[in-house]
């Protein structure tokens, strides 16, 4: 546990937090979306969402590939990022009301504000937070790798990925930053700017109104690790995918603003949310919030389960990943480009790159592939999973390797795992396309439990708390998460079952160490010198032994391979060599 005590970086004197008004929002317009109900947005917010780059939002599913499994699980990026303005402006509110109401575990008053001017920055943030993604840009971008993740710049300083679609849609050139220059100003603008580019990672201080204000609170308000992005989706996706989640978010009356110490800068401080876990005039903690933090913990992980790794919307996503990925390779898309599609019109265009002309033949063999899968994805014929590795399948092999670890990182590069899937349909002799690899992430979605909380006098993560009942409860739920992780072998449902098992041994010679490629060039060894009449008359003991052999060569040679043909061409040489000394 951190024993890091409660203090605040008192922007405010507390003399003068009497004097302290709030000026009502006027607003423009009212927009009723499901969930959420009513979404009042100002004038400003309005021009920004009749824009073409927001309004595109509603071609973007929320939930990417999950419509093949769930058919109602249709909602948009559109309506989400509606429901996250209204739920961090509910957020806002509910500092507001309770910050001179409410102690903190050691007595002191939680005077950290968000002023009129951040709640205006917040809800244009949670407004705009999606406006960067593109179709089903968490399998292209986080999970398969195809293309930069949208917000890399937000977590890295270093990192420029992300800032090109920055500027295209909110750029101070870009028409939704224009409105926000004209509606608030070039310095309003700078701020929404600094939010949304170094918010995750740089202290943001500001003067307003003769009072120094950090700005970061509006970023973590957003996107930190319980903010009004996760309890819009987590209540969206779940309705959606009429998946039954009785949730209390009752916490959100127990928040307030603290600068938090981050282990990770040197304990620099970054203003954030804070839950009270504590009541100190009782010396006793609040379960019924505790409850309800794990409960959400426990939300996110039967929406995981049950959505975001469910084995069909893998097979859905590594299809639609492996078609973009033929079309990136010919120049035919770019992450910019995606900024112009929705998820119907990219599919479209991924069937209609079959029908170019010219180009060599391997050219022509990309467009093929592209066309062919995303075809296949819009009928739904889709393909099926040949076998899931999980650690426990890595765990069995003995070798003095990491191969879990060499697996996910050869496979981690989109063009190397583009490479490998075709090595493995060569082995198989089924064509290009017809075999792929999902290697999951290792980002689980648990990141709750680092919620900063206020327990016992002390700002700790929720995870850190010294109580067995919720440490136990998340200990579980973490266990849980892990054991959603696996690698999918995908392959196409017209492979017969001759060429699916040929399809794994090629996968398990190559990723799951030398035991097991032992285990595979020793039946196939067995198989081939079997079949050859050359070796008939030799007795059974002699054949295996020279198996054997020959399995071992094959094993310790670097677990490559060429294709079937050429292997078994290998042993018969082997075999010939081995048994003519024998005689």
């Amino acid at each position: 546990m951190s024993d890091t005590q409660l203090s605040f970086d008192q922007v405010v004197n507390p003399e003068q937090t009497q004097s302290i008004s709030y000026q009502p929002i006027k607003f423009d317009k009212t927009i009723r979306i499901a969930v959420t109900g009513d979404v009042r947005v100002t004038r400003a917010e309005r021009r920004i969402i009749d824009t073409p780059e927001f309004q595109r939002l509603r071609g973007v599913k929320q939930l990417g590939p999950s419509s093949w499994v769930y058919p109602t699980a249709v909602h948009t990026r559109f309506d989400h990022s509606l429901g996250v303005l209204q739920m961090v402006d509910e957020m806002v509110q509910s500092i507001r009301e309770i910050v001179f109401q409410v102690p903190v575990s050691n007595g002191q008053e939680a005077i950290i504000e968000i002023t009129d001017t951040q709640r205006k920055l917040a809800r244009l943030y949670g407004l705009l937070h999606d406006v960067t993604h593109v179709p089903f840009g968490h399998t292209l971008e986080d999970e398969l790798g195809i293309f930069p993740s949208h917000d890399a710049f937000q977590k890295a300083g270093t990192h420029q990925d992300g800032l090109d679609r920055f500027e295209l849609l909110l750029g101070d050139k870009s028409q939704i930053g224009q409105i926000l220059i004209e509606e608030h100003g070039h310095e309003f603008y700078s701020r929404f700017k600094n939010i949304f580019v170094r918010g995750g990672r740089d202290r943001l201080q500001h003067s307003e109104g003769g009072r120094v204000v950090c700005d970061e609170i509006i970023y973590f308000l957003v996107s930190d690790t319980v903010c009004a992005d996760l309890l819009d989706y987590v209540k969206r996706d779940s309705f959606f995918s009429s998946i039954d989640l009785n949730l209390s978010f009752r916490f959100l009356k127990f928040m307030y603003v603290a600068d938090v110490p981050i282990a990770s800068l040197r304990n620099e401080r970054r203003r954030r949310l804070v839950i009270r876990l504590w009541k100190p005039k009782t010396g006793r903690a609040r379960r019924d919030i505790m409850t309800d933090l794990a409960g959400l913990m426990e939300a996110r992980y039967m929406i995981a389960e049950r959505i975001y790794f469910h084995p069909t919307k893998l097979i859905v996503g590594a299809m639609i990943g492996r078609a973009v990925l033929e079309a990136k390779r010919l120049r035919c898309l770019s992450a910019e480009e995606l900024l112009a599609h929705s998820d119907d019109s990219l599919l479209r265009e991924l069937i209609d790159l079959d029908k170019l002309k010219g180009g060599d033949p391997e050219e022509q063999k990309s467009r093929k592939i592209a066309s062919k899968l995303a075809l296949a994805v819009v009928h739904r014929r889709l393909f099926k999973c040949q076998h899931r590795y999980t650690d426990k399948s890595f765990g069995r092999a003995g070798d003095n390797v990491n191969l879990k670890e060499d697996a996910l990182h050869a496979l981690k590069d989109a063009d190397r795992r583009r490479d490998i899937e075709n090595e493995i349909a060569d082995w198989g002799g089924v064509n290009h396309g017809d075999v792929l690899v999902y290697a999951a992430p290792r980002k689980m979605n648990s990141k709750v439990a680092d919620v900063q909380v206020d327990w016992q006098g002390q700002l700790v993560r929720l995870s850190d708390i010294s109580d067995p009942v919720l440490s136990n409860r998340l200990k579980t739920i973490e266990a849980a998460h892990k054991e959603l992780w696996g690698i999918d072998l995908i392959v196409s449902d017209e492979l017969s079952a001759e060429q699916r098992e040929q399809v794994q041994f090629a996968f398990e010679a190559k990723f799951l160490g030398r035991e097991r490629a032992r285990e595979c060039y020793m039946q196939l060894a067995r198989d081939v010198i079997d079949q050859e009449e050359k070796f008939s008359n030799y007795p059974p003991e002699s054949k295996r032994k020279t198996a054997r052999t020959i399995a071992d060569k094959l094993a310790e040679a670097g677990l490559a391979f060429h294709g079937k043909a050429s292997v078994r061409t290998r042993i018969v040489e082997l075999a010939s060599e081995i048994m003519s000394d024998r005689l």
